[in-house]
């Protein structure tokens, strides 16, 4: 049990220091991290604050060795169902080891093309996002309010 909140608390740590390191930006409520829970298409799901439900961020590859795009999963707060509200303007600011700065990319709505999904999707264009750690935070519109959901995972 220890190593589990070494683990988080590192976790953490590091995210708070990225963030902290992008200028820019508002605070990121990073305590929302350690509140993930494993997801239903194969990410994690970090809540929305605000009570709003969660999103589920995972990397996806379109085709082997092809770029990759990060997909995003609105769920409700049970984080079984889709979200009942349109999330718009959704866009993420992600941390990359080959990047100076944050690169902010837009999630555009596109459903899963093959198989089964949960959640209302939204994706990038292909690129380079396959790392062995990816972190950033997803800033989206629900209900006319914008939210900032961090995120980080490996």
């Amino acid at each position: 049990m220890k190593y589990y909140r070494f683990a988080a608390t590192s976790l953490l740590l590091s995210f708070s220091l990225a963030i902290a390191g992008c200028g820019g930006t508002a605070p990121v409520e990073t305590t929302e991290v350690a509140k993930a829970q494993p997801g239903l298409n194969g990410g994690m799901a970090y809540p929305i604050p605000g009570d709003l439900g969660y999103v589920e961020v995972v990397v996806e590859r379109t085709k082997p060795g092809q770029p990759v795009i990060v997909a995003a999963y609105f769920l409700d707060a049970t984080a079984k169902n889709a979200l009942a509200a349109d999330p718009s303007a959704v866009r993420a600011r992600l941390v990359l080891p080959v990047e100076d700065a944050p690169k902010e990319v837009a999630l555009t709505a596109k459903a899963k093309s093959g198989g089964k999904s949960t959640g209302k999707r939204f994706a990038t264009e292909p690129g380079n996002f396959d790392f062995d750690e990816l972190k950033g935070e997803l800033l989206v519109t629900l209900d006319g309010k914008e939210v900032s959901v961090p995120f980080a995972f490996r």
